[in-house]
């Protein structure tokens, strides 16, 4: 639930420290009855909190960014950026599941929870808080996929919000003042499409939506008019922008940072002379370029937001992961998720901070266990960066076949479970030192940069085989294995 929640969470607010704190609050209180120690529950909730924001399709403020950074002769679209992201944010989250599966089977734990508790009843489940949630979540995806604006898209949801946010049964508001609030915003919407239509040429079924989605923003105007207007609905209005304007001010600062940062790169060639003095130390190896880039990226996410170390490093060194053979598309992802990433990398984390809090553990051994946790998040951008098709993309940045895909990614999900195995210390049965080992060096084989060869039409990829063949012949091996005595196991991670 924690890893769930906290992906879809993280994917609308974009903030790792926010996702901590919003979902930390009862889903570390349960894995703690559920047998978790207090930093491990910290550990998992910081780790799920800060892939929020690589979750498409919204990815924070993180997407809407890269539109604005991305050559714009590549004619890149959000949903674009939405299907590159999809595999590897699948791919973080199930590897965060599996470590908390393994690990819960290895203490024993059966995941249940104690739904009597005081923590539980203090805040119990809202059904229709979820189906708003929800809700909204459908119509921003449905009119992402048919290729509407991200600000038409966002504009739909939040009508979806506004409606159904008015019949929440929490809400101390009286029936008539439900159904004013709601006469006002339809009445507005139909008064200003009839009173000002716009001229279709050739009138579809989309250009009629959004005719009708350009009204509602005059609805929703008048809503906020009559929301401070009317008495009961006063205190829940300022009660809203209160609340979103807090919540936006880093948005907004970096949103406002944006123009400024690339007129003065434009305006003095910095961006230029800064990736030719790093190619000059790297000359050609990729490789050491991306790991340069990755330290940069992670110590400066430790002292400004994500989002903010995204544009900075995006606009200094994003032409030279090109220049190096990188797709732009793949070069920008790279450097956000490691942003991202900072945010569970000690000293400074700042969402294990957040969630140690919560879980009452000590600081530094919440951070490593959300280190821990979240590692394959920091293996995933140098795999997509060696196997662009993990983006739904070949090494020209053009859309790569599917038995490809398929075969990429499927490696990668063997390649996770067995980190996950040697995260945890459990296969099948507690494992000890030795296994624990092996199993990391076949992830690594599996994870590791092949760059295969071709059988006839068929690619091949010989350390992908090995990894996955040791890997399931071990796991074979320990379902049949009657060794009375397992190994002993190590501590715990």
């Amino acid at each position: 639930m924690s890893v769930l929640g906290s992906g879809l969470m993280g994917s609308l607010s974009g903030s790792a420290v926010a996702n901590a704190v919003t979902t930390g609050s009862f889903t570390i209180p349960m894995m703690r009855r559920a047998g978790f120690e207090n930093a491990v529950a910290g550990g998992i909730t910081a780790a799920a909190a800060s892939g929020g924001a690589l979750v498409p399709p919204v990815m924070g403020a993180g997407a809407y960014m890269m539109l604005e950074l991305l050559p714009q002769e590549l004619n890149i679209k959000f949903l674009d950026i939405a299907k590159a992201a999809l595999i590897p944010a699948v791919l973080y989250y199930l590897s965060i599941f599996k470590i908390v599966d393994y690990y819960s089977r290895r203490i024993g734990s059966t995941g249940g929870t104690d739904t009597s508790g005081e923590e539980a009843k203090k805040k119990p489940i809202k059904p229709f808080e979820a189906f708003v949630f929800f809700g909204a979540l459908t119509v921003l995806i449905g009119l992402l996929v048919w290729k509407f604006t991200p600000f038409r898209a966002v504009t739909a949801s939040l009508v979806v919000i506004l409606v159904l946010s008015a019949l929440r049964p929490e809400l101390k508001i009286g029936k008539a003042a439900r159904i004013a609030a709601l006469g006002t915003f339809f009445s507005a919407t139909v008064v200003h499409h009839f009173a000002f239509p716009e001229e279709l040429a050739e009138p579809n079924a989309r250009q009629i939506f959004t005719s009708w989605l350009n009204s509602s923003l005059f609805g929703m105007f008048a809503l906020l008019i009559f929301g401070l207007i009317h008495r009961e609905w006063r205190p829940q209005i300022f009660k809203a922008m209160t609340v979103s304007s807090k919540n936006g001010v880093s948005l907004v600062a970096a949103s406002a940072c944006v123009g400024i940062i690339i007129g003065i790169v434009d305006t003095t060639g910095i961006a230029t002379l800064f990736s030719q003095e790093i190619k000059a130390v790297v000359a050609d190896s990729l490789l050491i370029a991306l790991i340069g880039i990755m330290a940069v990226s992670l110590v400066l996410g430790m002292g400004v937001p994500s989002v903010v170390c995204y544009l900075l490093m995006a606009t200094m060194v994003g032409s030279l992961l090109e220049q190096l053979g990188v797709p732009p598309l793949a070069a920008h992802l790279f450097i956000f998720y490691f942003g991202m990433m900072s945010m569970v990398t000690p000293p400074v984390a700042l969402a294990a901070y957040a969630s140690a809090s919560i879980a009452e553990a000590p600081i530094m051994r919440t951070a490593m266990a959300a280190f821990r946790f979240s590692l394959v998040g920091f293996t995933l951008p140098f795999m997509f960066i060696y196997r662009p098709e993990l983006l739904m993309l070949n090494s020209a940045g053009q859309p790569a076949a599917i038995p490809v895909i398929l075969i990429q990614a499927a490696t990668a999900i063997f390649g996770i479970h067995a980190l996950a195995a040697s995260m945890a210390g459990f296969l099948r049965r507690p494992l000890g030192l030795g296994l624990r080992v092996a199993l990391f060096v076949f992830a690594a084989l599996m994870l590791f940069p092949d760059p295969g060869m071709q059988v006839g039409s068929i690619p091949v990829y010989p350390t992908d085989l090995v990894g996955l063949i040791s890997f399931v012949g071990l796991w074979v091996f320990l379902g049949k294995s009657q060794l009375t005595t397992p190994e002993t196991p190590a501590v715990a991670a």
